[in-house]
């Protein structure tokens, strides 16, 4: 993470545990913005929620789903650099589930 997006992540903490959340979904979004980074993003989706920000929240869960990540928050807490599936097990996984002929998570 970039010193700019280090700064507005620490001052995204700061605001949330100041209780102005909203403040701390700017923050965190802008860190994000700089460094793309599951863990601030997530931060800034939570404090969307906590602050009772539905539009901003929406606009960051679109960033979410528009912008590759090696699987969120927990992966990158586990392992920072985590190994890439194979691209033909990735897709074995989303038909097995989404295909035209899901057969798993289906009922």
């Amino acid at each position: 993470m970039g010193a700019d997006a280090h700064d507005a992540y620490a001052r995204g903490t700061s605001a949330y545990r100041r209780g102005d959340y909203a403040a701390a979904a700017r923050e965190y979004a802008a860190a994000d913005a700089l460094a793309p980074n599951p863990v601030a993003l997530q931060a800034a989706i939570d404090a969307t929620v906590l602050g009772d920000d539905p539009v901003f929240g929406t606009t960051l869960l679109d960033r979410a789903r528009g912008e590759p990540r090696t699987d969120a928050l927990l992966t990158t807490m586990l392992e920072p650099n985590p190994v890439s599936l194979d691209q033909a097990l990735r897709e074995k996984h989303f038909e097995r589930k989404y295909g035209p002929s899901a057969y798993y998570g289906q009922g």
